[in-house]
């Protein structure tokens, strides 16, 4: 009877994870754009929400806001930090002014001013972003 039990449970968390409902909890997952300026330190989560999306700031000077965009918008930025061309940057060699993009769960890094065009492309993006606020 205890082994019918832990089937039937396991069976129903199996489900679960495989039901529509789940895959469209993971199918857009957030981006996050962190820039680090010296000690100073800004979040842009950007979300897909059912009337579009949303894009979150908030700052280690405890500012915080939300606006939300088109889901055009969207599509235009998860596009556009997928098409930055060139490689990540190493994060080692930014003289602690760097931009952190985490999105499909990969971390891009791209040195603020950094005379590369992965680094102008990651700076473009995040500046697109901060128009918001």
């Amino acid at each position: 009877m205890k082994s019918l039990i832990q089937i039937l449970l396991l069976s129903v968390v199996m489900i679960s994870f495989m039901s529509p409902s789940h895959a469209k909890k993971t199918e857009h997952q957030p981006i996050t754009i962190k820039v680090f300026y010296g000690e100073k330190i800004s979040l842009f989560s950007i979300e897909k929400t059912k009337l579009g999306g949303q894009v979150h700031f908030s700052s280690n000077a405890s500012a915080k806001q939300v606006r939300p965009i088109s889901g055009k918008d969207f599509e235009f930025l998860r596009n556009k930090i997928a098409e930055i061309p060139g490689t990540s940057n190493d994060k080692n060699f930014c003289t602690r002014n760097f931009i952190s993009i985490i999105a499909e769960g990969k971390e891009l890094i791209g040195c603020i001013g950094a005379p590369n065009e992965f680094a102008r492309g990651v700076q473009e993006t995040t500046n697109l972003v901060s128009i918001l606020f």
